[in-house]
C-alpha cells in the first residue's frame, strides 16, 4: 500500500500549515490560567475600589501570587516582565507610589491568602494595616502620601495556605518609588 503523505506532498503541507495554526492558537493551560487569575483579580480590585467610593489613583499595583509545582510565584499588573516570577526573600514584588492602591490575590494552587504582615518599619510609614477586600482571596492597602527617601523597601510577609492545607509564610518587599 501506497503512503498517502508521500504520494500527495500538497496534501502534508496543508495538514502542516492547519495543525501549526491550530497548535498557535491554542494557549498553554498555565498561560490560560496566568490571564484568568490576573484579569479575576484585576476586575475584583476595581469593583472593589467602586464599592467603597474609593479614588482610583492613576496606578493600582495588583499582585497575583500561585502556586506552581510547590514554589510560589508572583505577577503583579505594572511590571515590564511577562509571566511569573519565583518569590524569595530578596523579591520585591511591586514598585509602587505613595498614593497608590496595592492589591493581592490568591491565583492557581493558593488555597487560601490568609494575611499580608508589614514589618515594624514598614508599618510606621503605613496609615492603615493591610485587610481582607474578599476574606481568603484579595488584600488591599492603601499606600499614604509621604516623601520617600531614595525609593524605599517596606518589608512584608504573605501568609497563604497551600491546597495539600500547608501553612507558609514568605517575605518579600515592596518598593516605593517617586514618578
Amino acid at each position: 500500500m501506497k503512503n498517502f503523505t508521500s504520494s500527495n506532498p500538497i496534501l502534508l503541507l496543508l495538514f502542516l500549515i492547519v495543525l501549526s495554526i491550530s497548535c498557535d492558537q491554542q494557549p498553554t493551560d498555565e498561560m490560560a490560567i496566568q490571564d484568568e487569575d490576573m484579569e479575576l483579580a484585576n476586575k475584583l480590585a476595581d469593583d472593589y475600589l467602586v464599592s467603597t467610593n474609593a479614588r482610583r489613583r492613576n496606578s493600582v499595583s495588583i499582585t497575583v501570587i500561585r502556586l506552581i509545582e510547590g514554589e510560589l510565584y508572583y505577577a503583579t499588573n505594572t511590571d515590564k516582565i511577562r509571566g511569573y516570577q519565583r518569590i524569595t526573600e530578596e523579591t520585591i514584588t511591586a514598585l509602587v507610589s505613595p498614593g497608590e492602591h496595592v492589591f493581592w490575590f490568591a491565583g492557581a494552587g493558593v488555597q487560601s491568602l490568609d494575611g499580608i504582615e508589614f514589618d515594624t518599619m514598614a508599618q510606621a510609614k503605613l496609615e492603615e494595616q493591610p485587610s481582607p477586600a474578599i476574606e481568603y482571596r484579595l488584600w488591599k492597602v492603601s499606600v499614604p502620601e509621604f516623601d520617600v527617601q531614595d525609593d524605599e523597601l517596606l518589608k512584608y510577609d504573605i501568609l497563604y495556605t497551600k491546597m495539600d492545607g500547608e501553612f507558609v509564610r514568605l517575605d518579600p518587599k515592596l518598593r516605593i518609588i517617586t514618578k
